[in-house]
C-alpha cells in the first residue's frame, strides 16, 4: 500500500496545534496554557463569610461562637477538585491550637457525613485536602466550644476546576481521533485498494457505499421540487417548538423548570424526540417505499430501514446545530457535553433501528401498522414525558424509568442544562441498551424469517 507520509505529517503538524488552541480558547476563553494547568483560587470576602455563618456573633471582625455547633458554610463556584484550603485565623481567648472539621459535599448542601479533621494554629494555616471527588459546598466547624473568640482574616480555597480536568481528558482523545481521521482520509484510496483484496471487506465496502448513497438520495428527494428545499424540514419542527413554547409559557404562563428558561428545557426534549419520531416512522415504511428494490434478489434488504434512519440523521445534524445556537444565545453553551448530544443521537439511531426492523417487517403484511404507529407515538410523546417535568409525579418515577426513551430525552436535558454525563444514570443506561439490543436481535430474526415473502406480497 502506497502510504503518503509527507502529506499526512504536514496535516498533523499544522492541525494538532490549531485544534489544541481552539479547544483552549473554547474552554478557558484565552490562549494561555497556564489556564489549563495552574490551580484556581477562590478568595471569600468578609460579606460572604458572614452570610454563611451560623451561631456566630460578629463584631468588628471578632467572631464569637454562640454554641458548640457553630459553623460557616460556603459554596465553591464553579465545582472543582480542591487541592488545599488556606485559613488565616487568630484566636483571642483560647489555646493557640484548635481542633476543627471541614465538611464537604458534591451537592449544594452539606449533610455532615464526609469531612476532614485538622488542627488550626494561630496564624495562617494551609490544610491539605486529599479528596478525589469534585466538591460543590464546604462547611467549616472552626470551634468546638461555645464562647470561643477569634479574628478571621480570610479563607482561600485552591482548587482545580472541573473544566481543567475535562480539558486534559478530552484534548488527547480529540487529537487522537483527528490524527486517525486525517491519516485515513489522505490515504483512503490506498486503504480501499488494500481492503478490496479481501472478498468479505470488499462486499462490506460496497454495501456501505450503497447505503450512504441511498440515504443521501432519500434526504434530497424529501424536499425536491420545493422552493425552500431543506428549510421545510427545519421550519416544520421548529414551528411546533415555538407553538408549544407560546402556549405553555406565554399562554399558560408556565414557570421556568428548575430555574431554566422554558424554551431551553423544551427544545432539549423536542429535538431528540423529533429525530426518534422521524427515524421510526420512516424506518417502518422503508420496505414499502423501496418496494422496487426489495424485489431485486441480489439486494440486501436489511439496509433499507437503516437508509431511512441515516436520512433522518442528516436532518438531525441541522437541528442539533440550531439547538446549540439557542443555548449560546441564552449564554448556556454546553461545552464538552456536546459529546453527550452525539452519544444520545447514536442511542436514538440504535433504538429506532431495532424497532424499525420489527415494524417494517410487519408493515409489509399488515398495512394497519403505519396507522397504529401514529397513535403509539402520540402516547409516547406525553408519557416519556417530553412536554412536562416528570418530577411532578415522583411516585411514578419507576414507570418512566421503564421507558427507554426517558433515558435519552431526560439525559439530553440533564447534559445540556445540568452538565451531567450520559453515564450519570448508569442503571437506566444499562436498561436502555438491554432493551435496544433485544429489539435489534428480535427484529433481525423476524425479518430474516419473513423476507423471502416480501417480493410476493409487494
Amino acid at each position: 500500500m502506497n502510504f503518503r507520509w509527507k502529506k499526512s505529517m504536514l496535516c498533523l503538524i499544522i492541525g494538532i496545534p490549531f485544534i489544541f488552541m481552539i479547544m483552549l480558547v473554547g474552554t478557558f476563553g484565552n490562549f494561555n496554557v497556564k489556564s489549563a494547568i495552574r490551580p484556581q483560587t477562590c478568595d471569600y470576602d468578609m460579606e460572604t463569610l458572614e452570610k454563611g455563618a451560623k451561631d456566630y456573633k460578629i463584631d468588628e471582625n471578632v467572631w464569637t461562637s454562640l454554641s458548640d455547633d457553630a459553623w460557616i458554610s460556603l459554596l465553591l463556584l464553579p465545582k472543582g477538585k480542591i487541592e488545599e484550603i488556606e485559613i488565616d485565623i487568630h484566636f483571642l481567648n483560647s489555646n493557640p491550637d484548635e481542633n476543627a472539621q471541614i465538611y464537604y459535599s458534591r451537592s449544594n448542601e452539606v449533610n455532615g457525613d464526609t469531612y476532614i479533621e485538622t488542627v488550626l494554629h494561630d496564624g495562617n494555616n494551609i490544610v491539605a485536602f486529599d479528596v478525589d471527588s469534585d466538591i460543590k459546598s464546604l462547611r467549616f466547624d472552626l470551634t468546638a466550644v461555645q464562647g470561643t473568640s477569634f479574628k478571621l482574616q480570610n479563607i482561600i480555597v485552591h482548587y482545580t476546576q472541573e473544566k481543567q480536568i475535562l480539558f486534559w481528558i478530552f484534548v488527547p482523545a480529540f487529537l487522537l481521533i483527528y490524527s486517525f481521521v486525517v491519516i485515513i482520509y489522505i490515504n483512503r484510496q490506498g486503504i480501499v485498494q488494500y481492503l478490496e483484496k479481501y472478498p468479505v471487506m470488499k462486499r462490506r465496502l460496497e454495501e456501505a457505499e450503497q447505503m450512504f448513497s441511498l440515504a443521501h438520495s432519500d434526504f434530497k428527494s424529501r424536499f425536491s421540487g420545493s422552493y425552500l428545499g431543506i428549510f421545510w424540514g427545519i421550519l416544520q419542527p421548529m414551528s411546533t417548538i415555538l407553538l408549544f413554547w407560546f402556549v405553555f409559557q406565554v399562554g399558560f404562563r408556565s414557570n421556568p423548570i428548575n430555574n431554566v428558561p422554558f424554551i431551553l428545557w423544551l427544545s432539549a426534549g423536542m429535538i431528540p424526540w423529533n429525530y426518534f419520531y422521524d427515524s421510526w416512522a420512516g424506518g417502518t415504511g422503508a420496505f414499502i417505499s423501496y418496494s422496487y428494490i426489495v424485489k431485486k434478489v441480489v439486494f440486501k434488504v436489511e439496509m433499507l430501514p437503516i437508509v431511512k434512519i441515516l436520512a433522518s440523521a442528516i436532518l438531525n445534524i441541522f437541528f442539533n446545530l440550531i439547538l446549540l445556537l439557542i443555548y449560546i444565545l441564552y449564554g448556556e453553551f454546553p461545552g464538552y457535553h456536546i459529546i453527550d448530544m452525539v452519544y444520545f443521537s447514536i442511542c436514538i439511531m440504535a433504538f429506532s433501528m431495532g424497532l424499525s426492523y420489527i415494524t417494517a417487517t410487519l408493515n409489509v403484511f399488515i398495512k394497519d401498522i403505519g396507522q397504529f404507529l401514529g397513535i403509539v407515538l402520540q402516547f409516547l410523546m406525553w408519557l416519556t414525558p417530553m412536554m412536562w417535568d416528570y418530577h411532578m409525579l415522583d411516585s411514578y418515577s419507576w414507570f418512566y424509568n421503564l421507558n427507554p426513551l426517558h433515558y435519552v430525552i431526560n439525559g439530553y436535558r440533564e447534559a445540556l442544562i445540568n452538565g451531567k454525563w450520559f453515564f450519570s444514570h448508569w442503571g437506566q443506561m444499562l436498561w436502555f441498551w438491554a432493551v435496544t439490543m433485544t429489539c435489534i436481535i428480535v427484529g433481525k430474526k423476524l425479518m430474516r424469517r419473513l423476507k423471502i415473502h416480501f417480493a410476493d406480497v409487494l
